[in-house]
């Protein structure tokens, strides 16, 4: 838009942001730039005056108020008039930014506009007075130091930003290609003005430029004038030395943060009074918070973030091989990443540590990573680079020059146990509080078991906090993992036969032998249960008890059948249930083990069962009432029917009987007669998987229902026995649609019609998402559904439905049915990104000027 134009649009907006009355208002001309002398009245009786300027890339507003009529006088004559516009010259050589980063040739001098408002971006214009054609550069820094997105997606994002709903019409080109090595994207698009423009986006390492020609010569499709972008070295000021004596630690850098020393030892006091409070009162965290640096430079965008971990107390390090290999697993998140670079650091300056780098085989960009280890810190720097060029500028210089002087170096290597002790027992009340505090997070060893038995077996009650101290570390005995000897439960089981008359203690050598995987644990844990079974004040400790021992079925499998007999007292009657079922389950107990318990769990069984034949009663009244009530806009929920698991769980120990018990084979038969699919679904499964005949009407059944079919496929897929699905609803798009009405929490949708499919590609996996139209209710608006990705083979089926949802956003009808599909589906692929899920604004279209 020229002078002339955005002179307009001022003018139509005066009357509405001007306080007051305008008074006046005259055209003038400046240093050749056209604009308003605006003067106006406020309420109030004061006189403003305005001086506004239409440049072709921007809008310049001068301002002066003050009280009556000041401003109409000889100081407001001599401030507008001492205003000078300054010519842009039409250049001939390349635009350098003072601050560095890239060079390009621009037909004039750009104007140069650092939003620190909320974008936080650079922003460079420029126009051709011969052509009129508009040029614009921007460039955003985003860091994202835990993961790495593929280069198509993070250009993709730009571009969604960029090509606003507004301003935009249609796309008429789109293409990935290079910059100077770095990938990046062409795009054509056509203004509903009916200008063009030629965008081009790309990244490298954590920053995203745009590159911008806006044209109304519609047959201009080149990219021409991004062939003289090229990437240039920041400039900096001389690097200064930062140290910092709180954390030991000191590097050069050519940015400092912002914090003077007297607020930063004010902030340091207070939270180390607060976490003493926090102890004294009751509340203690034993790994004290992280403390983090960030050295940004606004001008370049270039950032490290410096993290700086102190370790616990009485924490220490005894492996240091599998803390390096636990520190790069947790870095590399499974999957998403691998290591590039892995350089070890042991110096005088660097203690023990690694420089290394995390890639990812989608993406040009770099995490740079230095983890240092010294004394009772660990200190992980954190920078972003890309794999051309790897570390320069500020993270260069921050990574080279970073080091530490903490005069306790080896501390972090000291075996730790001897001292927690000595401060348990220390009769400073502060040190005793600590310690105390500490206790459930110790991590013990072997090694420390002499340690652990000398102070249980030489406590007496004289000593403070004599109970939670005794009852703590013989809790803790049950951690001691890296060593299982038979001393362990030898040693619990003689605490438990010399505290008979103190439940506290003996209910936690109960906790502590469930928590051992040995034989010999679980064996004194047996003759505890069933001689004296323990009572705990909290009902979900039970519980936790049996799921210690299922942790490890196979130990588990000595107390069957004797362990039954606990199922007569109503505390551990569903825990000691439970673990049966999960040995029957999983084949490892059979019936004969626990054939004379039989008549009581069929009993059981048969209760279980009434009370759901009860329920389906109820289910069938109250729909008969709603059929007869009915009101097509009424959307009717089923948060209550809920899944009867006991019932199941009954079945699954009912199952080995079936062949000679006829009242079994009854019980099957009432189960697949229910009114619950649930349940019908469950006991199908569990014949077809013992090989019992399962009629063919009761899987066409399930298989019809929208939302049990694909919940039958996936379950007789996981079994290999797909030849039992119904073969009429064996195809992609039926199990497509089941996947998405099963995520609805509605009775029943009242229509779902099949739109289209679109092949798509998610975490380099490609297919087909299929589209679909449905509504809750008869009257209600038509909405948008999702379900995919299914392989492009339509003779094949997946389960993978990352992209399965209904949406809930409704089909306009007076736009483009394939364009709000398509929106639909990018706002589901962006909201499972780590980089954008909540960058998404309530309208679903990508907000990209968020900060992250």
């Amino acid at each position: 838009m020229d002078s002339p134009g955005i002179l307009k649009v001022i003018d139509s907006l005066l009357y509405e942001n001007i306080p007051g009355k305008i008074l006046s208002k005259k055209s003038i001309v400046k240093n050749s730039y056209p604009g308003y002398d605006i003067i106006n009245k406020t309420r109030r009786g004061d006189m403003q005056r305005y001086q506004v300027f239409a440049i072709a890339t921007e809008v310049i507003i001068f301002k002066m108020s003050g009280k009556n009529d000041y401003v109409a006088g000889e100081e407001g004559n001599r401030f507008f008039s001492s205003i000078q516009l300054r010519q842009r010259s039409v250049f001939s050589q390349r635009f350098y930014p003072k601050q560095g980063g890239f060079s390009i040739h621009l037909p004039q001098e750009p104007t140069q506009y650092f939003d620190n408002t909320e974008q936080n971006r650079w922003e460079y214009e420029a126009k051709d007075t011969a052509n009129g054609d508009a040029y614009l550069v921007m460039k955003k820094s985003l860091y994202n130091f835990d993961f790495i997105e593929e280069d198509s997606f993070e250009l993709k994002m730009p571009e969604e930003s960029f090509r606003s709903p507004d301003f935009f019409g249609e796309q008429i080109s789109r293409r990935y290609g290079w910059v100077q090595q770095f990938p990046a994207l062409f795009v054509r698009e056509k203004l509903k003005e009916g200008d063009v423009v030629n965008a081009v986006f790309i990244v490298k390492a954590p920053h995203y430029y745009v590159l911008a020609k806006r044209t109304s010569n519609l047959a201009d499709s080149s990219f021409a004038f991004i062939n003289s972008f090229k990437w240039e070295p920041y400039q900096y000021q001389q690097s200064v030395e930062l140290i910092d004596n709180f954390y030991f630690i000191k590097m050069l850098s050519q940015v400092k943060p912002n914090l003077d020393k007297g607020m930063r030892e004010i902030i340091e006091n207070i939270n180390k009074a607060t976490a003493e409070m926090g102890s004294s009162q009751g509340y203690y965290s034993y790994w004290p918070a992280k403390k983090n640096i960030l050295l940004k430079s606004d001008s370049t965008g270039e950032a490290v973030s410096i993290t700086i971990q102190e370790f616990p107390a009485y924490y220490y390090l005894n492996n240091l091989d599998k803390f390096w290999q636990y520190q790069w697993e947790e870095d590399m998140q499974g999957d998403d990443m691998y290591l590039g670079i892995k350089q070890p650091l042991r110096t005088p300056n660097f203690g023990k540590g690694y420089y290394y780098t995390l890639r990812d085989t989608g993406s040009a960009k770099t995490i740079e990573r230095m983890v240092l280890l010294d004394g009772k810190f660990k200190y992980s720097l954190y920078g972003i680079s890309d794999t051309l060029t790897g570390l320069t500028g500020l993270t260069k210089t921050v990574f080279e020059s970073f080091t530490f002087f903490n005069p306790d170096s080896n501390r972090i290597y000291q075996d730790k146990v001897s001292a927690f002790f000595n401060d348990l027992y220390s009769t400073d009340s502060a040190i005793h509080k600590k310690a105390l505090s500490a206790l459930t997070s110790v991590n013990f060893k072997y090694k420390d078991l002499p340690f652990m038995y000398n102070a249980i077996s030489g406590m007496n009650s004289s000593i403070k906090d004599y109970f939670e101290i005794k009852q703590g570390l013989i809790t803790e005995m049950g951690f001691v993992n890296d060593t299982i000897p038979d001393e362990i439960p030898l040693f619990l089981k003689s605490i438990y036969e010399q505290t008979a008359d103190t439940s506290l203690f003996q209910n936690a050598v109960v906790k502590a032998l469930a928590r051992i995987p040995s034989a010999l644990s679980y064996s004194i844990l047996k003759k505890i249960l069933l001689q004296d079974p323990p009572v705990f004040e909290n009902e979900r400790d039970y519980s936790y008890l049996f799921d210690s021992l299922g942790d490890s079925l196979e130990l588990a499998k000595p107390l069957f059948p004797e362990l039954l007999a606990l199922t007569t007292l109503q505390d551990y009657k569903e825990p000691v249930i439970n673990l049966l079922v999960a040995l029957v389950d999983s084949g490892l107990l059979k019936k004969r083990v626990y054939k004379n318990y039989f008549p009581s769990i069929y009993i059981d069984a048969k209760t279980s069962l009434k009370k759901q034949l009860n329920k389906d009663e109820r289910k069938m009244q109250d729909e008969k009432k709603q059929e007869e009530t009915y009101n097509e806009d009424e959307i009717r929920y089923d948060y209550a029917s809920g899944f009867n698991t006991e019932l199941i769980d009954y079945a699954i120990l009912l199952m080995p009987y079936f062949d000679k018990e006829k009242n079994v084979q009854h019980f099957f038969k009432k189960l697949l007669q229910s009114r619950s699919e649930d349940i019908q679904m469950e006991a199908a499964l569990l014949m077809i998987k013992n090989h019992k005949k399962v009629a063919d009407s009761i899987l066409l059944q399930l298989a019809s229902k929208d939302k049990f079919r694909a919940g039958l496929y996936n379950r007789l897929a996981l079994l290999g026995w797909l030849d039992y699905f119904p073969q009429t609803y064996l195809n992609q798009e039926m199990i497509a649609r089941s996947f998405m009405v099963a995520k609805s929490t509605a009775n029943k949708l009242d229509s779902v019609v099949f739109l289209s499919k679109q092949p798509c590609t998610f975490r380099n996996k490609s297919g087909m998402v299929y589209y679909y139209k449905y509504r809750v209710n008869k009257s209600g608006d038509w909405k948008i559904g999702l379900s995919g990705i299914q392989p492009i083979n339509e003779n094949e089926i997946d389960n993978y439905n990352w992209l399965t949802q209904l949406t809930g956003k409704t089909l306009k009808e007076n736009e483009l049915v394939e364009k709000q599909l398509s929106r639909q589906l990018l706002q589901k692929l962006f909201s499972l990104r780590k980089s954008s899920a909540e960058f998404f604004m309530d309208d679903g279209y990508y907000n990209y000027d968020r900060e992250r």
